[in-house]
């Protein structure tokens, strides 16, 4: 559990995407991994093909309730749940940020694989690793966005003692 949890960090402090903790998750743990929006859509998976997650997809929106009018009826979950199908079972957690869902971090078995008894320990992990993941995400652009004002801001005023300092901070920003 520990090299498990030093892993996903090492990953996180080096800077590496979302694609690469889930993969590092799920070279880990030898199963499906996948994170989805708040609709249960996948967004990144590893350890499957597309083909396959287009199937464990299908038949995990069939167990979902409808509507009268035929709209799926998604619920916000905030805690880790299981669920069983016939192809495929499931592990579900939430990924939160800021007190808020963001979508879920799932571990998908095939066939006869069954939960092992740490996993809900592993997926916590993994959902805590994402979050930090999105969050790191979040204020990048945040910070992003300040400066682009702070830099608009001083356009307008005219505080640019030349135009090449201009383009410069222009250029360094992406504008």
């Amino acid at each position: 559990m520990s090299l498990f949890h030093n892993e996903l960090t090492t990953k996180l402090t080096e800077g590496n995407s979302i694609e690469t903790i889930v993969h590092t998750v799920q070279e880990a743990l030898g199963i499906i991994v996948t994170i989805e929006d708040l609709d249960f859509r996948v967004r990144v998976s590893a350890g499957a093909s597309e083909e396959e997650m287009e199937l464990y997809y299908e038949e995990f929106q069939e167990s979902l309730v409808e509507t009268r009018s035929g709209k799926k009826l998604y619920a916000s979950y905030n805690k880790t749940f299981k669920v069983d199908l016939k192809r495929h079972r499931r592990l579900v957690t939430p990924i939160i940020v800021q007190q808020k869902t963001i979508g879920y971090i799932t571990f998908i078995y095939k066939g006869e694989q069954v939960y092992s008894e740490n996993d809900q320990n592993f997926i916590q992990r993994a959902a805590v690793a994402a979050a930090l993941y999105y969050l790191n995400e979040k204020t990048s652009l945040e910070a992003l966005e300040v400066m682009k004002g702070y830099f608009f801001e001083q356009l307008l005023l005219k505080q640019y003692p030349s135009i090449n300092s201009m383009v410069y901070r222009g250029y360094y920003l992406g504008i």
